[in-house]
């Protein structure tokens, strides 16, 4: 893998951060010319929450790499008719996650976090959890 793709990686993952926390401070944060704004209409749901884990480079039903990122963003899983995937959000004791993925388990207020061993898994184990939608992210 070379050094310049490493970079790019890199610079990805801090523009999607950024872009969450703008959406957390209902900001505005501009990249060239592209605006990105926050929909402000961020709300609280309280969900059970169940954890799973996949193998590594395993995608989502939305096409993500699934990722466990304590420091930035990791993806979860939600009942899309609830929580619409691409949406950002903030899940108590977990951080901020996308709704990346879906699943046939996952109904109603439910929310499915990703780890990247079984041991995380059972440590998280069930339990109910606030979640704050952050909201989609929409470019102008």
């Amino acid at each position: 893998m070379s050094r310049n793709y490493k970079w790019v990686k890199v610079m990805k993952k801090s523009a999607i951060f950024l872009m969450a926390l703008s959406i957390y401070l209902v900001t505005d944060i501009t990249f060239s010319s592209n605006a990105v704004k926050a929909d402000t209409s961020s709300y609280e749901l309280f969900c059970s929450s169940t954890a799973y884990t996949a193998g590594a480079g395993s995608l989502t039903a939305s096409g993500r790499t699934v990722e466990r990122n304590p420091n930035g963003i990791s993806t979860v899983s939600v009942d899309p008719s609830v929580i619409p995937l691409g949406t950002y959000l903030y899940i108590e004791g977990y951080g901020y996650a996308v709704a990346a993925d879906s699943g046939s388990a996952i109904k109603g207020n439910e929310v499915d976090v990703y780890f990247s061993s079984s041991n995380e898994c059972n440590n998280w184990g069930r339990q109910n959890v606030k979640v704050t939608v952050l909201a989609a992210v929409s470019s102008h």
